[in-house]
C-alpha cells in the first residue's frame, strides 16, 4: 500500500527528472529532439499534476480510515460496557439497567439508551428513590418504607405544661 511518504518521494523523483530533462535540452539544437524534448518535460508535469492529486486523496482517505478505527473502538468499548448490564424490575417498580459484577449498582435508563453509563445514586430517603446525576431523573428501586415507631407524645409536652 501506498504511503503519503512515498508520493511524496514520487513526486520529487519527477522533479528530478524535469529540471535533467530541462537541462539537456540546452545542448539540443535539432528542432525534432527539441519538440520531443519538451512534449516529454508536458508529460512529466501533467504526470506530476497527478500524483499531486492522488497524494491529497490518500491523505484524506488515511484520515477517513483512522476516524472510523476511532468510532469502531468507541462503539467496541460500549459494547463491552453494555454486556456487564441487564435490564431488571425492581422492588420499588423501577425498570433500570443492574451492575450483573459487584458491586452492585444501577445504571440510568434513559442515559443507557444514550450509550452512557451513569450510576444511579440512592437517595437514602423513604421512597427508596435513586437519582441519576446526569439527568436528575427519579427511580424508585427500593419498596418505600413507611415510619415503624409511633410518634413519641412526650414531645408535645412543653406544651401541656
Amino acid at each position: 500500500m501506498i504511503d503519503v511518504n512515498s508520493a511524496l518521494s514520487v513526486i520529487q523523483s519527477i522533479s528530478a527528472v524535469q529540471e535533467l530533462v530541462s537541462l539537456s535540452i540546452k545542448g539540443v539544437t535539432d528542432a525534432k529532439a527539441r519538440a520531443q524534448i519538451i512534449h516529454a518535460l508536458d508529460r512529466l508535469g501533467e504526470e506530476q499534476q497527478k500524483l499531486f492529486v492522488i497524494q491529497a486523496e490518500l491523505f484524506r482517505l488515511q484520515s477517513e480510515n483512522e476516524e472510523l478505527r476511532k468510532k469502531i473502538s468507541c462503539f467496541e468499548k460500549w459494547e463491552q460496557e453494555k454486556a456487564l448490564y441487564k435490564l431488571v424490575n425492581t422492588k420499588g417498580k423501577a425498570t433500570v439497567y443492574e451492575f450483573s459484577s459487584e458491586p452492585k449498582h444501577y445504571a440510568c435508563p434513559s442515559c443507557y439508551n444514550e450509550k452512557r453509563l451513569e450510576v444511579l445514586q440512592d437517595q437514602r430517603n423513604i421512597s427508596g428513590q435513586f437519582k441519576c446525576p446526569k439527568c436528575n431523573q427519579l427511580y424508585p428501586i427500593k419498596v418505600m418504607k413507611l415510619p415503624t415507631q409511633p410518634p413519641n407524645e412526650n414531645l408535645g409536652s412543653w406544651q401541656s405544661s
